[in-house]
Formats: C-alpha cells, structure tokens, sequence
C-alpha cells in the first residue's frame, strides 16, 4: 500500500494520532508476537501539509498462550508535498487588515485570545452581532459580552472563484454561519473540498492566524 501510494506521488508522511489499549501487564518470560491489519483508507483528503489519504492500521499483541495484551491503533497521513515556492516570485500581499472602531474592537480583540465573543445588550440580554452601539430591541447603549461556544451549523454560501485577490487561496470559500446562540456572522470554511459543503452542516470554529497581529475565527465541518 505504501509503495502504491509513493508512486501515485504521496511521498510523504507525518503521523497524526495513536490509541494504545493493554489488557494486563507483561511477565517476564512472555513471549509476544504481533498481528497488523490495515483498518481504513480514507478518500483523498485536502490538508495544510497537502492532499493526501489518511490511513489507520491496527496491531494486536498476543502472548504465548494466545490471549490478547494490547492493541495499538495508529494513524498516519500519506501526502503529496505542496510544492516550494519560487523564490523569485513576488512575495505575497498580506490579508486585508479590518476597520477597527470602539464598537467591534473587543470582537478582533478576542479573535486574538482565540474567544469567539458576541455582543450582550446589558437591559435586556439581547445578543447582537454585528457590534453596533445600540440595541435594537430596547434601544440601550449598555453592553457587555458572552463567549459563543464556537459551534454551528451553515446557513448559506458560495464558493468564490474570481475576482482573485492575491492575499486569498481559491477556490474561496465563503460561509453564513447560524451560531448556536442565535447570531449569525459571515466566516470562511476550512479542512473541507467546496464540492462537501452541505447547507445545514454542522461547523465548529478553528481561529487561524493571519501574521503577527491578526488571528480569524474560520469555521470547519464539526
């Protein structure tokens, strides 16, 4: 499988998790012997590292009598390294800074502890986003925040092709996502091929940094 999986150009590999199970403690004088089975292959997955399929294989450890002591599950990643870029080209534009403004300044802010936070009308507990001034229900200027959980399901989206800005990586994908608190905001998906977004998915958040001095809540399929 591995020779397969080279010669189809997914060369590399990095380990991704490993459950480990042990039926009791090993005696001296055991004598152990190992059986492999491959559990899983996945479908050809899009990552950060590069496309690639996950594989699971599972080892069973028996002693001399035949009885089970441990199992091991491990997985793998077998991936097509992307390719270096060209030192000689232009480097790349970074992604557009936001507006900041004494009402969504707290929202950025805590994208950058990695706290996806909604705005709270402290009259009435309306929740609000995005941030303005006031509250529509009550008309209160007072508020204060809650930290959304970071789950969600989508409501609606469209893959961007072009126009192409070149601070972006296409196809773009562009969400509306309904938070479970009741808000809704407009976000990218992530981990995910446009062709599997589904309308109704269920999303969880993933903050990803964008330099130095901005970090973004994107959502990915939960």
């Amino acid at each position: 499988l591995m020779a397969m999986l080279d010669e189809a150009g997914f060369t590399s590999v990095v380990a991704t998790d490993c459950d480990q199970t042990y039926e009791r403690y090993l005696r001296p004088g055991d004598r152990l012997h190992q059986s492999a089975t491959i559990e899983s292959v996945s479908e050809e997955k899009s990552t950060a590292l590069g496309a690639g399929h996950f594989i699971t294989t599972r080892s069973d450890y028996h002693d001399q009598h035949g009885d089970l002591v441990g199992s091991m599950r491990f997985r793998i990643l077998k991936f097509r390294p992307k390719p270096k870029p060209d030192p000689e080209a232009p480097a790349r534009p970074p992604r557009p800074r936001p507006s900041l403004t004494q009402d969504n300044a707290f929202w950025f802010e805590g994208a950058r502890q990695r706290q996806l936070l909604i705005q709270r009308c402290a009259s009435c507990g309306l929740l609000r986003h995005p941030p303005r001034p006031m509250c529509s229900a009550c008309r209160s200027l007072g508020w204060d925040t809650v930290e959304a959980s970071g789950r969600g399901h989508l409501h609606s989206f469209v893959v961007n092709h072009h126009p192409r800005a070149p601070a972006f990586d296409y196809p773009l994908v562009v969400a509306l996502v309904d938070l479970e608190e009741g808000t809704r905001l407009v976000s990218n998906l992530v981990d995910v091929e446009p062709a599997e977004v589904k309308v109704g998915m269920p999303l969880e958040v993933s903050f990803v940094r964008f330099g130095d001095d901005l970090t973004l809540p994107q959502f990915r399929p939960a």
